[in-house]
């Protein structure tokens, strides 16, 4: 929600934004931090607040990627910051692809829903993550077929 906020707020500041994000290889976040002096995070937290959105969606959206900052619900956080990052990792979303290397066991997502829930100790990170390489382009066009254009 804070990329659309973002877009039609400050179209062309947002543009470079990305431009910086591709062009320096760093997360778009940063990138926003740096031209605009906020990021989709806080525009998302603004809107949902101004909605009037429950306290848990709205953490959601300005703490999915700092999830230790996360009070209501940092397990709920935690999923969507981590389920940000495979997606982003991947080259799924707004079609900006982070060029980096990603130990998904030292992020903080992961390890509080660790922390939270001790099943996940045994879980084999690179066996997932070779896993999901076999069914990404089922997920491409999933993603493509729900919004109608490449990623």
């Amino acid at each position: 929600m804070g990329i659309v906020g973002l877009l039609w707020a400050v179209p062309e500041e947002f543009r470079c934004a990305v431009r910086l994000a591709q062009s320096s290889h760093i997360p778009l976040n940063e990138a926003e931090l740096q031209t605009l002096g906020i990021t989709h995070a806080d525009a998302g937290a603004v809107l949902g607040r101004s909605w009037h959105l429950p306290a848990e969606l709205v953490e959601v959206m300005a703490c999915h990627h700092n999830p230790q900052k996360a009070l209501h619900n940092p397990a709920l956080v935690s999923i969507v910051s981590v389920s940000d990052l495979l997606c982003r990792v991947s080259g799924i979303g707004y079609g900006l692809p982070e060029d980096r290397q990603t130990n998904f066991l030292e992020e903080p997502g992961f390890a509080l829903l660790r922390a939270q829930f001790p099943a996940l100790l045994p879980f084999d990170w690179a066996r997932f993550t070779f896993e999901m390489e076999g069914v990404i382009e089922e997920v491409y066009s999933t993603v493509n077929q729900v919004y109608g254009a490449a990623q």
